[in-house]
């Protein structure tokens, strides 16, 4: 059960006029999901934990016009999806656009229903579009370099370098450099969930105190799998032994009953020679 977001949830605060947010809301229980914009991961359960949640997208949309989602079912274990737990699932599934912070005048965006399956499946997926505003100011991929175009060696070589360099940080402890290197993510994330300045110390200092308590607990980066996103011009690792599907940088605090659930998507700007973070989601949930 997700208990903590780095992102902000904030929805007190002052905001500046014509501000969009769209949302993504979701009441997927008892599967797994992936939850993806734009190529993107936005979301996921894979311990079979899933919350009802509504989901800020504003990070990842880099344009105006249309917006690409895409949502996997994964029935856990040996199970299958349902007719009726498509049903279920299609209930809640839409995204919401909300001005100004004004909640009397919320509205739908568009639903996403699942069509109609035949019979029992171990997993399902499909796509909807939706019509959205970019935030202005909000970075995107325009200038990062084409991943697909890098040897496989040399790129797994390089993105395994960095996160070996991240996990370090977080390894010994070293969150405010941690931080640095985030730095520019999370400016990104103050645009897209509008976090006023008065507010930033205050995020900051949590996001210390949550990546202060990795001290020790980071396993070593051994089984992963690379995955290519944002249409080839972004990576994640991600985990392939116990916790699946997880970023590599996430960990176990046993002492703690905690695991620390980090996907960090890493980009390669063009003129650069280095990666860099491009976005993070942090949360930590119960081992139990």
């Amino acid at each position: 059960m997700t208990t903590l977001s780095c992102n902000s949830n904030n929805k007190n605060s002052n905001r500046a006029n014509n501000i969009k947010t769209y949302f993504l809301n979701h009441d997927i229980r008892n599967v797994n999901y992936e939850i993806c914009l734009n190529d993107i991961l936005v979301g996921q359960s894979i311990n079979n934990n899933g919350l009802p949640a509504s989901i800020n997208l504003n990070s990842y949309i880099f344009k105006n016009g249309q917006q690409h989602v895409r949502i996997k079912l994964i029935a856990p274990f040996k199970e299958k999806l349902t007719e009726e737990i498509v049903n279920e699932v299609n209930k809640s599934l839409s995204i919401h656009l909300l001005n100004d912070n004004d909640y009397s005048k919320i509205r739908e965006v568009v639903k996403l229903n699942f069509p109609a399956i035949e019979m029992p499946i171990q997993h399902y997926e499909y796509k909807w579009t939706f019509e959205a505003a970019v935030i202005e100011g909000m970075d995107n991929l325009d200038q990062s370099k084409d991943l697909t175009k890098m040897g496989k060696d040399e790129l797994q070589k390089e993105v395994v370098n960095k996160y070996e360099e991240l996990r370090k940080l977080l390894n010994n402890g070293n969150e405010k450099e941690f931080i640095k290197e985030i730095e520019k993510a999370k400016k990104s994330l103050y645009l897209s969930e509008n976090i006023q300045k008065n507010k930033q110390a205050e995020y900051t200092a949590n996001l210390e105190e949550y990546f202060d308590s990795h001290k020790g607990t980071m396993p070593p980066i051994t089984n992963f799998i690379l995955k290519i996103i944002g249409n080839g011009r972004a990576i994640a690792l991600e985990n392939n032994s116990n916790h699946k599907g997880l970023g590599i940088l996430s960990s176990e605090d046993i002492q703690n009953n905690i695991l620390n659930q980090n996907y960090i998507i890493l980009h390669k700007p063009i003129g650069s020679d280095k990666f860099e973070v491009f976005r993070y989601n942090c949360t930590f949930t119960s081992l139990d």
